[in-house]
This record gives C-alpha cells, structure tokens and sequence, in this order.
C-alpha cells in the first residue's frame, strides 16, 4: 500500500513538473529560433527597446504603491475582524471576492465617471491604477494574511502584552507583526504577480505597462513576446525564491511571545 502512495505521488509530481516545463521549453527555444538557426534577436531587440524600460519601470512602482497599500489596508481589516467583528468575517471574505463577479469594464467605466466629475485630474496620472489593482488583490491577499493570523492565537497574545502594560502600537510592532512575517511575505508576493500580469485595466486607462508593453510586441514580433514572457515568469519565480529564503531567515513567522512593556 505504502508503495502504491509513493508511486502515486511521484505520477503527480512528475506530471505537475511536466505540465510546467513544457510551456516554458517551448517558449525558450521559440525565442531563440531563427531562420538559419539559433539567434538572440528576439533577445536583442527586447533589450534595445525604450518602451521595454519604460513599461518595466512602470510595472514595478505600481506594484510597490499597490503592495504597501495593500498591506496597510487589510491587515488592518483582518485585525479588526478577527479582534472585534468574528461575525462579519464571512461578510468579509464574499465582499473581497467581488471582484470576481465584476467585469473589469465595468470598474472603469464606474470609476471613470465618478472621477470626471469630482477629480478629473486623477485620469491624466497612472497612479489611478493603484486602488483598482488593490481591489484586484483582495481576494489573494485578505486570505494570506487571514491564514497567518489564525496560526496563532491572537486574542491570547493581546490580551497578554496587554496585561503587561503595552499599549496598541506597541502589541502591534512588537507581538503582531513579528508573528505575521511569512504572510506579510506571502501577500506581497501575490499583490506583485497580480500587478505584473494585470492587462486589463491598464489597457483600458491606456497606460502602457508590462502586459500592455508585451500585447504589443506580440502583434509584431512573436519571438519577441515569447522572450518577454519568459523573462516575466522567471522574475516571478525568483520572486519566489526570495520570499522563501527570506521567510526562512526570519524563522517562518512561527507564532512567538515577546515580553514588551510601556
């Protein structure tokens, strides 16, 4: 029986492995196919665009002004529900699935319109993106930080630092926080792909992020995509990585008790 398991579990594995790689081989030796043989055009001609830097650029600080907002946001709301509002927690979780429901057409469309008439000026910056890929990122990120804080007893671990004389800013950077590493870790991560995959909207608002920058070149230049893709996939696994070897360093957000005191 027990060899049966292992050899079931080795069947997953492999296909799992298989179903991942072969996409990605493909679009290597794509982008290094040419017409007399391998070249590193479609390599080149990404590297040598300006757009490519630009929407790169782009790309990278919208996720990080998303990723920081994110954060703030729900580990406050996660806090606040698992401290005082229990009840509403279900509440919570369909409301950040919304997003699903909704066509992003109509987000913009909404927001448009609302923004036109109380700050137009909002429209002519990319930074408009930010809330809406916040929104984006609810679902994932609520979830994340949501698993973090039910590994470990909350209410006892306030409660304690309280009885200690800590006041909440304290409970917050010294008791919560530490105890949340490898999900704040995890959210971030998350927050960032759904930013660097997001087309939709950027597309829609007209601005010309990665995605956009990548829909583009595809229309002109196959190999091109191909190589941009791959570059993306393997930045977001080396995202990864680090969010693992980081995790780890800091001893796996493990649930833990310090003395504090005012």
């Amino acid at each position: 029986m027990r060899t049966r398991r292992h050899i079931g579990l080795g069947a997953f594995v492999i296909i799992v492995i298989v179903f991942f790689a072969v996409p990605l081989i493909s679009l290597l030796v794509f982008s290094f196919t040419g017409a007399d043989g391998p070249t590193l055009d479609a390599w080149s001609s990404i590297v040598e665009n300006p757009g490519f830097y630009s929407a790169l650029g782009l790309s990278l600080t919208l996720a990080a002004l998303t990723t920081i907002a994110s954060l703030i946001l729900m580990t406050a709301t996660v806090l606040w529900v698992h401290l005082r509002a229990m009840h509403l927690r279900a509440l919570v979780e369909g409301i950040t699935l919304l997003v699903f429901a909704i066509p992003a057409i109509t987000l913009v469309i909404g927001a448009t319109g609302l923004l036109l008439g109380l700050a137009p000026w909002a429209l002519g910056s990319p930074l408009i993106l930010v809330p809406f890929y916040v929104v984006l990122s609810f679902a994932f990120t609520y979830r994340a930080l949501d698993a973090g804080v039910r590994a470990m007893d909350l209410q006892t671990l306030v409660d304690a630092a309280q009885s200690l004389g800590a006041g909440w800013t304290t409970i917050l950077l010294r008791v919560i926080l530490p105890n949340l590493r490898t999900a704040l870790l995890g959210a971030a991560f998350l927050t960032i792909t759904v930013v660097l995959g997001e087309y939709v909207l950027s597309s829609l608002f007209l601005y010309e992020t990665l995605p956009v920058f990548m829909a583009e070149i595809g229309t002109a230049e196959a190999q091109g995509a191909a190589a941009l893709a791959l570059l993306t996939v393997l930045f977001t696994w080396g995202l990864l990585v680090l969010v693992s070897f980081v995790s780890r360093r800091l001893g796996g957000g493990r649930p833990q008790m310090t003395v504090v005191t005012t």
